[in-house]
């Protein structure tokens, strides 16, 4: 019983991304008409306005100092083990 398990889940997983992938590609094909009426345009640049940019900056360099933070700094020291002599 414990074998068709091991084998039945990794398959349904595999046929639920599969539906689940098709479907979502069909859906969005049909909710964007105009998306192939004009396949020339490509890619539109969009400017962003210096403080968001800076903003944004600010922000990742401060997110990833608080990982190193976090990861490398915020661990408390152990103390080693003291070994008592058993009393037999």
């Amino acid at each position: 019983m414990l074998n068709k398990f091991k084998i039945g889940i990794p398959l349904l997983a595999v046929a639920t991304v599969l539906a689940t992938g098709t479907t979502a590609r069909v859906q969005a094909m049909s909710e964007m008409p105009g998306h192939l009426r004009n396949p020339s345009q490509g890619l539109q640049k969009i400017e962003q306005p210096l403080p968001v940019k800076a903003g944004v900056i600010v922000g990742g360099v401060t997110l990833i100092g608080l990982e190193l933070w976090w990861f490398l700094f915020s661990k408390k020291k152990t103390q080693a083990a003291i070994d008592e002599p058993e009393n037999s």
